[in-house]
């Protein structure tokens, strides 16, 4: 079974010439000897966990074995956000810092507060966990372009320094709609939508 083309690529990124040659041939030995526990999304959370280190990359291996959860939640996530979503291939979403900076400066109207506009700044944003992505033409049958993408996130924003039960906070989801360009690996910014009435009161207003 080869390896997807998606994963030889980040090992090449990731691992020195000499090295990554030998983690190919440990990742494509471990599919083929224990297929169901070495799956695509396991093999990305290690090759992720290992950070271009040989042993670090034995060591999430070990963690795998021993249990393959604490290893998804070791790599896909940051303290609660989630910041990957390593079921799917590696490059066709942004890092999560690309998404929090597209989500700055965004206005978002707040229901409850007389229809409030709260423009977003870098400072507010205490939470951002990514929970989908999705080529836009999966859903959308006049769209036909595959490197037309969108990402569903979920935010927690708070407004000033000081803790969340003395300030006004929000939570919500918001969808960020992007374009790959494939040839450069870079990710376009197209729009941001989200919907005001799904917007959840938090802190105190």
């Amino acid at each position: 079974m080869a390896l997807p083309e998606d994963i030889m690529t980040k090992v090449l990124q990731d691992f020195s010439e000499d090295d990554s040659l030998r983690v190919l041939q440990m990742l494509k030995e471990l599919q083929k000897k224990d297929p169901k526990l070495f799956n695509d999304r396991i093999l990305r959370c290690v090759i992720i966990c290992a950070g271009g280190h040989i042993e670090k990359l034995t060591e999430a291996i070990e963690d795998a074995r021993l249990d393959w959860r604490d290893l998804i939640g070791a790599a896909e996530y940051h303290w609660s956000n989630r910041v990957r979503l390593l079921e799917l291939s590696f490059g066709i979403y942004p890092d999560i810092e690309v998404f929090k900076n597209w989500f700055v400066g965004r206005q978002l109207v707040i229901p409850w507060h007389d229809n409030e506009k709260w423009k977003v700044e870098y400072s507010d944003i205490r939470g951002l966990s990514l929970e989908q992505v999705r080529q836009l033409k999966d859903v959308s049958q006049s769209v036909s372009d595959p490197n037309l993408y969108f990402a569903r996130l979920s935010f927690l924003c708070i407004q000033g320094s000081k803790e969340i039960s003395v300030s006004k906070a929000v939570e919500g989801e918001i969808i960020i709609y992007y374009r790959l360009h494939p040839n450069t690996n870079e990710f376009e910014f197209i729009k941001f939508s989200y919907s005001p009435k799904k917007l959840g009161k938090r802190g105190k207003w």
